[in-house]
């Protein structure tokens, strides 16, 4: 199940800029009604209708380090 997600914040006051989340599933079977039950049930389980972009949970990665680096440069610390 491939999916994706994507966040872009102001720098400077953290504001969203822009959002997106690209679902694993094709959302064409909603438009042409070839949706069975059982798909339906089978992406509920999955969470495919989740908006990873709000609603998943993930570390403070390399977006931390970043982020860190960024506050020592401002602070005039230099690595």
């Amino acid at each position: 199940m491939k999916r994706a997600s994507a966040v872009v914040l102001d720098v400077t006051d953290g504001s969203v800029l822009a959002m997106a989340s690209l679902p694993s599933f094709d959302p064409a079977v909603f438009s042409d009604g070839r949706l069975t039950e059982v798909e339906w049930l089978a992406l509920s389980e999955k969470a495919a209708f989740n908006n990873f972009a709000i609603q998943g949970a993930y570390p403070p990665g390399s977006s931390f380090k970043t982020m860190a680096l960024v506050t020592a440069f401002r602070q005039g610390i230099s690595p």
